[in-house]
């Protein structure tokens, strides 16, 4: 089974709700959602993003606005930050792909419905379309050396090479895709031109969000207590793993394994035949994606507890213990694996030992560190920097001009969002603040 990132994003997995599944639950909210946002016309939108982007830079600590938009006519339901992309879904059923770095607009797709994932990349593909790129300038200067040299047999060899190393990023490339999933069916995107390749129609219901590799899809479903392995290129089901339990959240692949956990707390890692090398049992219910790291798996589970795995083994390295459930997916950035405990605390833990660095009462989420800070989300739109080595608060800003707040865990860029359609990209100053 295929290769890997973890993904990050705003809304973050669907959870169980008794015995309904994750999707189940995801449109009772969609009907039952009574907020309505008028669209703005292009003038008052855009008055209103440089009041905003005036508020950011005088009320916050990121006083240095990257890129803004304004999507006129297209109220905002939710973001997603997916690796290098912001997945916009908006309130009339279109999904908008927004370049992270640039703001660029790289696609528009009408889906039709609310959807029941995160978008999902094929993960792994742009570190290889990097890497070959990068073998492919190697050989174009030893080639144009050759030409230099007037040496015809390494010129010769040397043309073949660039040839084939150029045919391969084309392969690569072509795996390039993100998939989105409303009502059941299953969309095939380019993921940087958005050209719509296929939809496939599932015979069962999704229960948890999907994880996509440049060969296979990974869904878990209902009916059937099964994570399901869909052949990307046939639109069949490859293999499927039977499991002892729903599944609500990601499965995650990291060679040579596929790691997946279960709403009565099992957690698996799964072999290329849906076999299951390893399971380990929690004590409780697990609605929290769980998180590779090296050799490392990272689970949290409601039994109060964050579990650090051998994820070639399945044996505990330690068992960090709460006094609360933990219900939202642990977040590893350098040195430290942050959690949030239910109701209790934020914490930031020594993945040596599992030992407490700090924690923060009534702490939301990680968003990351600028140069000075770390940053983490609290109630009432609430943002604070911590102090890493003390643990200690410094700075506090109301961001609740923003509803929605967007971070990229590994680096110090954050994304602020309205609901009427406004979105700026913002970074730490360079000039101390």
């Amino acid at each position: 089974m295929p290769k890997t990132r973890v993904l990050v994003g705003l809304l973050g997995a669907l959870l169980l709700a008794g015995c309904k599944t994750g999707v189940d639950r995801f449109r009772e909210e969609s009907a039952q959602d009574a907020a309505v946002v008028a669209p703005k016309s292009q003038a008052e939108l855009y008055a209103q993003r440089e009041s905003l982007a005036q508020e950011l830079r005088h009320n916050s600590p990121l006083k240095e606005i990257v890129w803004d938009v304004a999507l006129v006519g297209h109220p905002i339901k939710g973001i997603w930050l997916v690796d290098d992309a912001l997945y916009v879904e908006t309130r009339d059923h279109q999904v908008v792909a927004i370049d992270a770095a640039t703001g660029v607009t790289r696609w528009i797709f009408d889906v039709g419905a609310r959807l029941q994932s995160r978008p999902a990349p094929a993960v792994g593909v742009q570190d290889q379309i990097a890497a070959q790129q990068e073998q492919i300038n190697a050989l174009i200067g030893k080639l144009e050396k050759a030409k230099a040299d007037k040496n015809r047999e390494d010129t010769a060899k040397y043309e073949k090479e660039v040839r084939d190393a150029k045919s391969r990023l084309t392969s690569i490339a072509d795996g390039d895709l993100v998939y989105l999933l409303a009502d059941d069916r299953v969309y095939c995107l380019d993921r940087k031109g958005g050209h719509h390749y296929w939809t496939l129609k599932l015979d069962w219901s999704p229960s948890g969000p999907m994880y996509a590799t440049p060969s296979y899809l990974f869904i878990p479903s209902f009916q059937l207590e099964r994570l399901h392995v869909l052949d990307v290129r046939s639109r069949t089901e490859a293999t499927f793993a039977r499991l002892d339990g729903v599944s609500s959240t990601t499965a995650v692949y990291t060679d040579p394994s596929t790691y997946c956990v279960t709403g009565n707390g099992w957690v698996y890692a799964l072999d290329a035949n849906g076999n299951t090398g390893w399971k380990y049992k929690t004590e409780r219910a697990i609605v929290a994606d769980p998180v590779v790291d090296g050799k490392t798996l990272y689970v949290g589970s409601t039994d109060f507890a964050l579990y650090s795995l051998n994820r070639y083994s399945g044996v505990v390295n330690w068992k960090f213990e709460t006094t609360q459930p933990i219900t939202r997916t642990p977040v590893v950035a350098g040195k430290t694996v942050y959690v949030r405990s239910d109701g209790n605390a934020f914490f930031a833990v020594n993945p040596a030992d599992g030992k407490p660095k700090w924690a923060l009462p009534n702490g939301e989420k990680f968003l990351g560190r600028t140069q000075h800070l770390t940053w983490v989300q609290m109630p009432n739109h609430e943002i604070v920097g911590v102090n890493e080595a003390t643990g200690n608060v410094d700075a506090r800003y109301d961001v609740s001009a923003f509803p929605i707040l967007v971070a990229n865990p590994l680096t110090s860029r954050m994304y602020f969002a309205t609901p009427d359609g406004v979105i700026l990209a913002a970074t730490e100053s360079k000039v101390q603040f």
